[in-house]
């Protein structure tokens, strides 16, 4: 039964009530408190157990007060049913409250002091009341469940990656330093089935026999794969694998097997949810088309990030997603700037890939592969800040894309220091002629500015006259250049 402490009949003018609520796993702590005035009132605090029948019997409970606002530590799974099931009662007596999730470090708690549910409970109630709540957000429905499948596939990624880790040192430690050995490619996992086999025993000279022979059933392209790397895996022909080691690899190669299969079944779970939610498939679709990003990561901003509307600026959402730069200053002390660790690292993980992928793999021209090759040049020594930049150039362009509805544009910075606005013709080869030729220039008459600054500085000798050569040539170029232009 509820205790109560003071009797309120009717809402008067200018009260304001609020239900803090402490959330355990088999039960949930409430109290409701009044601010009449300047004056704190306790309604009364009651507990009921953290099933479906008690949260129904909560939500019945509270309906017969006029409240504003409901607050709620956050603790994952044990608070989300709590949440949907506030969020749908339909019993109110009024408007629906207000209904707030915030982190569990709300509530300070310093040495000593004692700690009882009634009282983290009341803490959160004058919080409310006092407006000093700062609410977490929570995801929408489709956001919950496309995070959750998106999440499982990044567990089953890092399992099958510990396993192949697993089985490379294995083979290692056996003497199998293969060059050019990767265990994640089909011809990679049919060569250690072939050479874990019975009868083999480790054996790359019988492996090879066996395909030569055509005895192996393959692809013709693993098949390929492995005989154009004939020649260095038969130095390897003095080793060979113990029934022992052999069945340690073999029931390996079986938890791989089984992962990679729960993970494919992930992907056609993640494709059809895409595929039936129209909003989802929009907002993939149009961040598929960066350059950069692949389909899994795309799917997986989109369930991260959720609403975009809730980010104010695109600096918001790149310290969300840990791509903003965070201040060392503590006092007198300034250290130096760093990404920031504060941050969701599911969105940090995808967007650190495809920074990789756009400063070292992308080959197709657009102003990311631009962008990256530039940060390159300016951070040679330091290709991890090149990456980092051109991950944080990423996550503005997705922002822009998402929250402005614009369609992605490889070029678009291209063309408008061209001067050409916005146009449909990004894959003009005269403008990207003319925007490479300019760009040239500029590298041209900078270095020419440090070769002449050098010349003036260099001692006489072979080397300044060399030197003071390329800078006539460099001078009778760039002059040419721009009576052309004229």
């Amino acid at each position: 039964m509820a205790t109560k402490y003071f009797k309120l009949s009717g809402k008067p003018a200018g009260a304001s009530i609020a239900v803090g609520i402490d959330v355990h796993k088999y039960k949930l702590v409430v109290f409701i408190l009044c601010r009449y005035g300047r004056e704190y009132k306790s309604l009364g605090e009651q507990a009921f157990p953290n099933s479906a029948t008690g949260r129904l019997e909560l939500c019945r409970y509270l309906q017969s007060f006029q409240l504003d606002d409901i607050v709620m530590e956050k603790t994952g799974k044990l608070s989300d049913s709590l949440y949907n099931a506030l969020v749908n009662h339909d019993g109110w007596k009024t408007e629906s409250p207000r209904i707030s999730v915030v982190s569990p470090d709300t509530i300070k708690r310093f040495k000593g002091e004692t700690h009882t549910d009634p009282n983290s409970a009341f803490q959160l109630a004058r919080f409310a009341l006092s407006g000093l709540i700062n609410p977490v957000y929570i995801t929408t429905i489709e956001g919950q469940r496309l995070r959750a499948i998106t999440r499982e596939s990044e567990r089953y990624t890092a399992q099958s990656t510990a396993i192949i880790n697993v089985m490379k040192d294995t083979l290692a430690g056996l003497g199998y330093t293969l060059p050019d050995f990767s265990l994640t490619n089909t011809w990679g996992l049919a060569f250690l089935r072939l050479l874990i086999g019975d009868g083999i025993n480790g054996n790359v000279r019988k492996v090879y026999e066996l395909l030569e022979a055509g005895h192996v059933n393959l692809h013709v392209s693993s098949k390929k794969a492995l005989l154009d790397r004939k020649a260095s895996y038969l130095q390897y022909t003095y080793l060979s694998i113990s029934p022992f080691d052999a069945r340690c690899l073999q029931r390996q190669l079986h938890a791989l097997e089984m992962i990679e299969a729960l993970k494919a079944e992930n992907m056609r779970q993640i494709e059809d949810l895409v595929n039936e939610t129209p909003s989802i498939k929009e907002r993939v679709q149009s961040i598929d088309r960066i350059a950069g990003i692949s389909t899994p990561g795309a799917v997986g901003i989109v369930a991260e990030a959720d609403v975009i509307e809730r980010f104010h600026s695109w600096k918001e959402f790149a310290l969300y997603a840990g791509r903003a730069i965070a201040p060392d200053e503590s006092g007198t002390y300034i250290g130096k700037p760093h990404m920031t660790k504060r941050c969701n690292h599911h969105l940090k993980r995808i967007f650190r890939q495809s920074g990789i992928t756009a400063t070292f793999l992308l080959k197709e021209d657009s102003d990311i592969k631009r962008y990256a090759t530039r940060q390159l040049g300016k951070h040679s020594r330091t290709p991890a800040v090149a990456c980092a930049n051109t991950s944080a150039k990423i996550a503005k362009i997705v922002y822009k894309v998402l929250h402005d509805k614009v369609n992605y544009q490889p070029l678009h910075d291209t063309m408008k220091k061209l001067g050409k606005g916005e146009t449909n013709d990004y894959a003009s080869q005269d403008l990207v002629t003319t925007f490479r030729l300019k760009e040239s220039r500029k590298r041209a008459s900078r270095f020419r500015k440090f070769t002449r600054k050098t010349v003036v500085e260099l001692p006489p000798g072979n080397m300044k006259n060399n030197l003071a050569k390329v800078l006539k040539i460099l001078d009778e170029a760039l002059d040419e250049g721009v009576k052309n232009d004229v």
